[in-house]
């Protein structure tokens, strides 16, 4: 049997036929991809290498803020604000995470 672009491809729609998202099958078959190279560079199993298509992937990346824009925007919030946020761009914390926090009387 000959492994072809196709066969690796097959692979792939069968996975996404699962209502697999399209990260993990970029992870499937980044894995295939590393096999079959082992195969031809290691083990000499099989001539070439086929080519292994990816799935477009959707960034879900939060923007960094740059310094000069988070002075800016500490300057013009209200009293009570600035000293959170800092913390919260100092840290990184997520607007989720810092909403979900436990409140004072959750506490006590």
């Amino acid at each position: 049997m000959e492994i072809t672009s196709d066969t690796v491809d097959e692979i792939a729609t069968a996975r996404e036929a699962e209502d697999v998202k399209p990260a993990t099958v970029n992870r499937i078959m980044a894995l295939v991809r590393a096999i079959l190279r082992k195969a031809v560079n290691e083990w000499e199993w099989i001539d070439k290498v086929p080519l292994v298509r990816m799935r477009k992937v959707e960034s879900k990346r939060i923007p960094w803020i740059r310094r000069e824009k988070a002075l800016r925007l500490l300057a013009v919030l209200p009293p009570r604000l600035p000293a959170m946020t800092a913390f919260s761009l100092a840290t990184a914390l997520h607007q989720s995470k810092f909403n979900a926090a436990p409140k004072l009387g959750e506490l006590l």
